[in-house]
């Protein structure tokens, strides 16, 4: 009785003449009614290739190449290690970095295709994006904090279909169309194939592309977490959003309209069209107009800019009114006055939180505004972009196709 486990090598029996040494890469339990194995094939020339087996069909060609061997007087080998049967890693396509530096230090190379654990799903990346936190990361200002092996792989963002799913999946099979924000200490989606934890990806939104899709998650997680889970936005409250046409910004507008805010937003005057679209109910254009403008009984301030933005925020808020900040710690700001609170944040996967952006996409309460899309060969114009100051919306990234 055979046993098959993910990452075992075999040997297949795949037609009358010969053999082939294979890899079990994933199990699943949903492909067919019966477990169903992964397994990547490596041919005599050193190719690979990939497809699923019932575990009936496996085992029965396993045990004719057992047979087959025994027949001949060669030892019957049920299981083999990796190394034996193909020194050749699968590679695909991915940004890299092997040092922190300008935009230069990205890579468009071949690196090793990723391994997944067994509560892990290997994603087919579709589309990601640029955060700021990308570059900041490739300039080393948190390498502290995020201490990297290098070379590694950047961008946490991912829309993208399954490919494989570790023994442990129950959430989803391959096929299906998933995004999320995956772990920022892990090699990131700038790449044809990511591994992510099973838990920190939630389906697709249906009515959006990959494309919209995958430039949703972190700056949508960190929206809502400065709006709702930090900013507690209640209805009747006045909110205000600065840089309202960014990323988060034009994010954190629609989440808090649909919570039913009065929301400000500060912008240039070039972006007012767009940001009233998005539903503010008060338009400041941050070259002509001064933050006073906005009066001074704000109940929560969404800052994404820090600085003297930030400092002179607490001018407009209400005695007991709360900033949250995206950019750093707001708590020990001079300008704070008695009674106003400030909290930074630095987000984690959150699907739950995924799962409210998915229904409000769904709904057509939430939209992504996209301003450039470029190809992964093209990741440092998309950087340069974004560190630009410049970028409207978000920056999305094509890897491949749906």
């Amino acid at each position: 009785m055979f046993t098959f486990e993910v990452g075992m090598g075999v040997v297949m029996s795949t037609n009358d003449t010969s053999d082939t040494g294979g890899i079990v890469v994933a199990r699943s339990s949903s492909v067919t009614s019966e477990n169903s194995y992964l397994v990547r094939y490596v041919s005599t020339s050193g190719e690979t290739s990939e497809a699923w087996c019932g575990e009936g069909a496996l085992k029965a060609a396993v045990e004719s190449a057992a047979v087959s061997e025994n027949s001949t007087g060669a030892k019957a080998s049920k299981a083999t290690t990796r190394s034996s049967i193909s020194s050749k890693e699968p590679t695909m396509k991915a940004v890299r970095i092997h040092d922190y530096g300008d935009a230069s230090v990205l890579r468009y190379e071949d690196a090793p295709e990723p391994a997944f654990a067994p509560d892990e799903v290997l994603v087919r990346v579709v589309g990601t994006s640029v955060n700021p936190v990308d570059w900041k990361i490739r300039q080393g200002h948190l390498k502290d904090m995020l201490p990297f092996s290098m070379p590694f792989i950047p961008g946490w963002d991912v829309s993208g279909i399954v490919h494989a799913v570790g023994a442990q999946v129950r959430r989803f099979k391959p096929g299906d169309a998933v995004y999320g924000r995956p772990d920022i200490a892990r090699n990131g989606t700038y790449a044809e194939y990511v591994a992510v934890r099973e838990s920190e990806l939630a389906n697709k939104p249906r009515t959006i592309s990959h494309i919209e899709a995958g430039v949703l998650p972190l700056a949508g997680i960190t929206a809502w977490e400065a709006v709702v889970t930090a900013g507690g936005v209640q209805a009747g409250q006045r909110v205000l959003v600065h840089a309202a046409a960014g990323g988060v910004g034009s994010l954190a507008i629609q989440i808090a309209k649909a919570r039913g805010a009065h929301v400000i937003g500060t912008a240039s005057g070039g972006n007012r069209a767009l940001v009233e679209s998005l539903g503010v109910d008060q338009f400041i254009d941050y070259k002509t107009q001064e933050l006073q403008d906005a009066g001074r009984n704000v109940d929560l301030v969404i800052d994404t800019i820090g600085g003297q933005v930030q400092h002179d925020s607490f001018a407009v808020m209400g005695p007991e009114a709360m900033l949250v900040s995206t950019v750093g710690d707001p708590t020990t700001d001079p300008a704070r006055r008695h009674g106003q609170r400030a909290k930074g944040i630095f987000i984690q996967p959150n699907v739950p939180v995924l799962d409210q952006l998915t229904m409000m996409v769904d709904d057509g309460r939430l939209r992504v505004v996209i301003c450039a899309e470029f190809g992964l060969k093209d990741i440092r114009r998309a950087h340069a972009l974004s560190e630009s100051g410049h970028a409207v919306g978000k920056i999305a990234i094509y890897v491949g196709q749906p």
